[in-house]
This record gives structure tokens, sequence and C-alpha cells, in this order.
């Protein structure tokens, strides 16, 4: 809130910027009729021991809504006539009295009002205020006539108005519901698009008392109609409320709906499968490993066998390339090592069973790896690791009871009351599926603070090289090894909290009868994966319908594609390709995901942390004055064949 002209709207946004986060919200009503469905629709309880002196009739409801909590001031009937105490008098003493006691971090005044055709207001219309004015105070002397108009400007919510599709205008305050020649011409002189009863009364002691305020206001007459006003009032109070109730939710919903990943900050796990964590690259390729084993494996003897692994490793190396970037030096840091098969020499005979020894090994390197990424992200967050309330952790290379989410946890040092989800055997999909179950957790437990962590190793499902089986190269070229964590919660904390995205809208998708597309068995040689070679086109045929059900929540169409950012799992080039060719994406559009995927191959669910980490670090060498691109998608496909989606906002721009 601030006095006309002193700052324009671009200052009161950084000002924005660098308050607290909101946590507590005064909403002042001037009539029952107009407060009761917001009341009903938080579920807000009468306060019984009021705050107010003894003897207002002013009543209060409140509750707690998602983190947010909600205060509903009215002045309530008038103690001798029994009528709704409305007008400038009765709202400036609640409003004041309501934030004395309260102590909110925002005042929203909603309420109905009369609205000018001539502005293009109509019945029902909702407006977020971006003024506020008295009409009715004429003091006719130099300094005490602005006084009297008493013009401030409300809290600036660009966003807030993009977002919800509101109407915008300027608020005329008065204490009477008729008009006069006089009030006429001084509502002209303001500008107004609407006027009321409490509008300016409220926005004064909001101003006084350095406390932010936005004004909602719903149209029940046009002033400058053919109707008489009081009738036009009467007759559609009702149906406008019901207006106003839907726009006030909006608006909260909006508020309290700011999911952040506070950090994301992967780490590439340990080199070995002892879980050594050392974040290093290995600079050999899983390709050259398996056709060293098999050179081993023939006591070094070059046969046609082997000569025609290279030629098949050569050709699976640009599996379904064809794009500028193809696949190199994923990580490994799981591989077959001379150390792990002299320990288990039994991997590298086919047909042994080797599903015990694969998880012995697998069970604790994934952990190691997990805690590894989780104190690095922990660390970077700046906060402490007992802030952790809540924690999800994803993997598909481990199978043990209790889980890897109970071993990561005592490893981390968690307290035994951090609550925990373990989510096995997600595939491809699995962060963002994480991605999108910690989002759900923050929105419902105000204050939390949600660790997600990402591990995986492929020597689950390693296979002895085979020139019978040439597709296996195409597992050992594509995927990688690693681990991944993130911090998600809401409001972050100003200084100590970065926030890096707004997780906005998730949504997943199963596709029918494509089961069998990514088919993953747990057999007693390990893992076995069968990837369909459709599965690149059926992802094409489908991503266009689905990234139409995200991107029409923030009001986006196709034609916004390129204003986007696209954070994508890069399954595979081809994906990536497809992707690109269907959506007519710019051929920047995919860095981020053909970077992840050349660095460190196609590590399932670790995958996407990777992909956000090198968009964060494209965004920041970004020149200024480039194309920002806000919104954005993190997307994701894994076995179903399920899609993972979330619309998020960048906030790193």
């Amino acid at each position: 809130m601030a006095p006309h002209g002193e700052g324009s709207e671009e200052a009161m946004v950084v000002q924005d910027e660098n308050r607290k986060p909101i946590s507590s919200i005064l909403i002042v009503i001037a009539m029952q009729t107009e407060a009761m469905p917001v009341v009903n629709k938080f579920q807000l309880k009468e306060d019984l021991d009021p705050v107010f002196p003894k003897g207002v009739p002013w009543v209060r409801y409140h509750g707690i809504y998602k983190d947010l909590h909600i205060n509903l001031v009215w002045p309530g009937k008038d103690l001798t006539l029994g009528v709704d105490s409305v007008g400038t008098i009765s709202a400036s003493l609640v409003t004041y009295a309501a934030i004395q006691a309260l102590q909110p971090d925002l005042i929203i005044n909603a309420g109905t009002a009369g609205g000018f055709k001539v502005k293009g207001a109509c019945i029902s219309d909702v407006f977020l205020v971006s003024d506020v004015a008295f009409h009715d105070r004429r003091i006719p002397i130099p300094v005490f006539d602005l006084y009297g108009v008493g013009s401030r400007q409300s809290f600036s919510t660009p966003n807030l108005l993009k977002e919800l599709n509101l109407k915008a205008g300027k608020l005329s305050t008065g204490d009477s519901l008729d008009m006069s020649p006089q009030d006429e011409a001084s509502i002209v002189a303001n500008e107004a698009t609407v006027k009321d009863m409490e509008g300016a009364a409220v926005a004064y002691v909001a101003d006084l008392l350095k406390v932010p305020a936005i004004f909602i206001k719903a149209v029940t007459d046009i002033v400058d109609g053919d109707k008489p006003t009081a009738e036009e009032f009467l007759q559609n109070l009702s149906a406008v409320t019901a207006a106003l109730e839907q726009a006030v939710a909006q608006i909260v919903d909006f508020i309290s709906g700011k999911f952040h990943i506070i950090l994301v900050a992967p780490i590439f796990g340990a080199a070995h499968v002892n879980g050594a964590a050392r974040a290093e690259r290995c600079n050999n390729t899983r390709l050259q490993q398996c056709q060293h084993l098999f050179q081993q494996r023939n006591h070094g003897e070059r046969t046609d066998r082997t000569r025609r692994l290279d030629i098949e490793g050569q050709s699976w190396q640009s599996y379904n390339s064809g794009s500028r970037q193809g696949i190199s030096s994923p990580a490994s840091h799981a591989r077959i090592s001379d150390e792990i098969l002299n320990k288990y020499p039994e991997l590298a005979i086919e047909g042994i069973p080797t599903i015990k020894q694969r998880l012995d090994i697998c069970n604790d390197a994934v952990t190691q790896m997990a805690i590894g990424a989780s104190r690095a992200c922990i660390k970077k967050w700046g906060r402490s690791v007992s802030d952790i309330t809540h924690m999800v952790y994803v993997s598909s290379s481990e199978a043990r009871l209790p889980g890897g989410d109970l071993y990561l946890a005592g490893g981390l040092g968690l307290s035994p009351e951090t609550q925990r989800v373990m989510l096995y055997f997600s595939g491809c999909s699995g962060g963002v599926a994480g991605l999108r179950v910690a989002k759900d957790i923050a929105e419902n437990n105000p204050g939390s603070r949600v660790l997600l962590a990402t591990s995986e190793t492929t020597i689950i499902g390693f296979k002895p090289p085979s020139v019978d089986r040439p597709y296996d190269l195409v597992g050992v070229a594509l995927f990688g090894d690693g681990a991944g964590a993130m911090v998600i919660g809401t409001n972050p904390v100003p200084v100590t909290e970065s926030p890096l995205f707004e997780l906005h809208t998730a949504i997943q998708n199963f596709l029918p009868n494509t089961e069998k597309a990514i088919d993953g068995r747990l057999t007693e040689e390990g893992i076995s994966f069968k990837l369909a070679r459709e599965l690149p086109q059926i992802i094409e045929d489908n991503i266009e319908g689905f990234c139409h059900k995200l991107i029409g929540v923030a009001g986006l169409t196709d034609k916004d594609y390129n204003k986007m950012f696209w954070a994508v799992h890069p399954g595979g080039p081809a994906i990536l390709n497809r992707m690109e060719k269907r959506l007519d994406l710019l051929p920047d559009k995919l860095n981020a995901s053909r970077r992840a995927l050349m660095d460190y191959g196609n590590a399932s669910s670790n995958t996407i942390v990777y992909v956000l980490e090198y968009m964060i670090e494209e965004t920041r060498k970004m020149k200024a004055g480039a194309a920002n691109c806000d919104w954005g998608l993190i997307l994701a496909f894994g076995p179903g064949i399920t899609f993972e989606g979330i619309l998020a906002r960048n906030l790193t721009i």
C-alpha cells in the first residue's frame, strides 16, 4: 500500500520480493451476506473468545487453509437497528482492531460494488483494484483537498491479475449508496471503474499500519445504468456474492499454492560400487567395459564373435541418434569392475541365479549415493538437516524390507519422526513422480520441508555381453548411474532459502494398452528390461494432448511453446527428436535434456534432476534482455506407458 505517486508498479514488485512470506491473511468484508459464502468455503469457525473489545458487534471467523491462517472479520449488526454496519467508520474501526489483534501479513478487502458501464463494467464482473480514493470528502483548501481524496495504490499483484484473468480497475469510496452530482464529479476525477462504501477506509488504515492490502470488488449494480441503484443492488446481491466467493477462493489458492523447489543439487554418486562418495565422472563408457569383459571371457582372443561385438557396439552407440548430439560417456558409478568380478565371478556367467548378489551390491550402493547427493543438497540449501520433515525416496535399483528410505534416513541422521515415502520401480518417470508426491506433501503440511532423493545403478540389470543379444548394448550405451536430491517446500524463508522453481500443477496420465512397451521383470538373474521399438512413436503421438492439459491451466496454447522452458527426461535421442519435431520447438529448447543425456546417459529417475540443474545454469548465463521463459514443463515418461508432467515457473530468471 502506497500513497498515489510514491513509486511505480515495478518498485512495488521489488518491495514485494523483500517481504516476509505470507502465512496469515485478514479478509475484511462489510456485510454478512457477502461474508458467509467465504466462511463456508474455507470452513472457518466463529471466534467464541473474541479478540475485540467487549460490547462491540464485530465478528471474527478463523481457520487454517493449506498453509495459511485465515481470519475473516465483518463489523456485525448495528446494535440498535439490527442492519449490517456498513460504511467507512465501521470499516476503519474493525480493520484497525483486527490488525492490532491478529498481525496479518496481508489484507484482502472483498465486497460488492457499483460499476460504471462507461468503464466496461458488467453485472457479476470481479475487479482487482489498482487504486483507491474517496469521493465524498471534499475539502476545497490547498493540500487538504488532496488529503480528502486520499488516493492510494493497492499492493501490486501483476502475477495474480494475469493468472486469475481478473479485470483491473480503480475504486472510489463514499458513505452513500446513491450518487449525488457532486459525488459523480469526484468519481469521474478519480477515474473510478467501481464504487463502494469501505475500500478507501480499509486502505487508509492498512497504509497507516504498513500492512499490504488488495481489494476485490464484484459488481452488483450499474451506477450509470437505467435501473435504480438500490433495486438493482438487492436483486443481484445473492448471485454476485457467489462470484465474489469464487474470486476470493482463487486468490487464497494462488497465495497458498507457491510450491518451490528450494534447491536442486545433483551429485553423480560414487566412482565404484562400494559407495565412496566422490563426485567424479567415469571416463570409460559402459559399452567399452562390456567389450573388455567379453574379451576377458574369451581369454583376450580376437575372434569373429568379438569382432562382431565391436561392430554391434559402434552401431548401438549411435542408437536412435540422427540428432545433433548422440550419447557420450554416460556416468557409470556402479560399473562392473575387476574388483566386483573377483568377488562375484558368477555375474559374468549367463544363466546363473545372481539376484541375491546383485541386491547385496545395489542395496548398499544406491543408499550411499543417495546419502551423498542428499548431504550435498542440504548443504547448499543452507538449513539444518533437522529441518527436514518429510522424505520421498525413489529407486528402481534395490529391493528390501525395510526399504532404502529407512536406511537413507538413518544415514542422514534424520529424526525418527520424519515421515517417509518410498517409490519403487517407477523407472524413468520416477523423478517427476517423486516431485509430484513431494509437492502434494508440501501443500498439505504447512511449514514442511520435503527431501526428494533419487538413486539408481544399472548393475541390477547387467547381463554378460552376448553377440546373440546385440540389443542389450542399447542399455549399455544408453543408461547411467548416480543420485540426485531436491528440497521442496512452501513460503521460502528470506535470505536463507532461494527458490528456483514454482511447482504450479502436476498431473499423471496412463496410456491404455501400452503395458508391454516398457516391460521390466525381476528375475533370478536381475532385472530384465525390454523397450519396444515403437516407444518413441507412442510418445510422439500422445505428447501434444498431454501438454495441452498442463499449459491450459495457465491460459497458454501451442503458440506459446517456444516462449516456455522444457525440462524433459531424455529417455533417448529419438524421443527428444520426435518431441522437438511434433511440437515444432526451437533447437535450443531441449538443450538441457541433451546435455544431461550426453554427459550422464539416461540415469532413470535421477536424470530430471540433472536436466533442471543444466537449465538453471543456462538461465543464469542468459544475457540481460533475453526472452524470459518463466513458464515451462517438467516431463518424464515411464512404465505403463505413464506420462508425468508438472507446469512450473522458473524463478531464477
